[in-house]
């Protein structure tokens, strides 16, 4: 299936009209509309297919090209009376009927837009990741941005090269979920895999550098004084020797002493959460586990071990902080999108987690656990 924009081959009807007198000057007109199409000069597309049309009333891909130059000028209504004519000419044309979908988009008919994509997406599997982008936008005009982020995730899946999915991932995370580096990441990449003439390429510049500069005073001040690296990893690896036969009062006596002697050792900050966990002291075992996510961004398993603590505490907002930053790091992780369904279930928000819950069904591996979760989805009302 074609994107909703040029179409460029030459009316199969063309082909039957090529003899006879004047027979040139529809063709010429149909080139001529195409050429300016592909140049963006939609006003002059429109008049040139206009011309055609008057000669050519019955050719399903002229009509199509006239309503792609109505849209890219947001002249939706004779838009959408051109494209109601390629689909009385050619009933199953997808091109059409995607295109539908992006003016109910822009008019914020989110039902009619989904049912259009919806269609698309059954009927052609190869598209996914572009109406699967479609979808999310959808999505995202009717604020359910859980489930915008799981679609744009899946589209992804489909084609991890796909850049406009990383664009709006990336103002998704801007956006509503708070994630300045995961969604400066998504940037970098839209910037990688974009065509160089992307028409977002440009803002998406723009924002990435309004982003870098928020990172900039976000980043985290570091300990001042000295760091005794040394003697932190020798405590640290005392820690880990009590830990493992479960003498937690030692362990935390010697992962605090590695901290002292170095603020910013990992390995001491993990190691004193996984201690004071096992002594139940949960409050202070998120605030370790906090800190080691933030002493080292990538061990998903400081943002594992303090969502799970988190939870536990009803600590929503910690939580909510964790859960979404690793799922942005690590989005083949199931087990991060799992504690998401907990956390939406636990805000009241069933919505999101029935979203989270079909992701984590899609990307989980077959066991008891995932069994769960298929049978708890399979108990709620569908979210559409």
């Amino acid at each position: 299936m074609k994107h909703t924009c040029v179409a460029l081959s030459i009316g199969p009807l063309l082909l039957v009209l090529l003899s006879g007198c004047g027979a040139l000057s529809p063709r010429r007109a149909v080139r001529d509309g195409e050429a300016a199409l592909k140049d963006h000069h939609y006003e002059m597309a429109i008049r040139h297919f206009n011309r055609a049309a008057r000669r050519l009333p019955n050719d399903a891909m002229l009509h199509y090209n006239l309503a792609t130059a109505h849209f890219h000028l947001g002249s939706f209504v004779p838009a959408e009376a051109a494209l109601d004519q390629v689909l009385e000419l050619d009933p199953n044309n997808l091109d059409a009927v995607e295109l539908q979908g992006h003016i109910a988009l822009h008019r914020g008919d989110w039902a009619k837009a989904r049912e259009r994509f919806t269609r698309c997406l059954d009927a052609d599997p190869t598209a996914r990741a572009r109406l699967l982008t479609a979808l999310a936008n959808v999505a995202r005009g009717e604020t359910r941005h859980d489930l915008a982020r799981v679609l744009l995730l899946r589209a992804l899946m489909a084609d991890w090269r796909y850049a406009p999915a990383h664009y709006n991932l990336a103002l998704l995370y801007r956006d509503h979920f708070n994630l300045v580096d995961e969604a400066i990441d998504e940037l970098e990449i839209f910037r990688r895999t974009a065509n160089s003439q992307d028409p977002k390429l440009a803002k998406a510049l723009t924002v990435l550098e309004a982003l870098r500069q928020i990172q900039q005073t976000r980043a985290p001040r570091q300990p001042v004084g000295r760091r005794d690296t040394e003697k932190a990893a020798a405590r640290a690896r005392d820690g880990d020797r009590a830990a493992a036969v479960r003498n937690w009062p030692q362990a935390e006596k010697a992962y605090r002493e590695a901290l002292a002697a170095d603020p910013q050792s990992f390995s001491a900050a993990l190691g004193l959460g996984n201690a004071l966990a096992g002594r139940g002291e949960r409050r202070s075992a998120l605030h370790a586990f906090s800190q080691a996510a933030v002493l080292n961004p990538g061990c998903a398993d400081a943002f594992y071990q303090g969502a799970l603590v988190a939870l536990e505490l009803k600590d929503l907002p910690e939580a909510a902080r964790l859960l979404h930053a690793a799922a942005a790091k690590w989005p083949g992780r199931s087990g991060f999108f799992a504690l998401l369904i907990t956390l939406r279930s636990a805000e009241g928000n069933l919505a999101g987690a029935r979203a989270y819950g079909e992701h984590y069904l899609l990307i989980a591996p077959p066991g008891e656990q995932r069994a769960r979760y298929e049978r708890w989805l399979s108990a709620i009302p569908a979210d559409r």
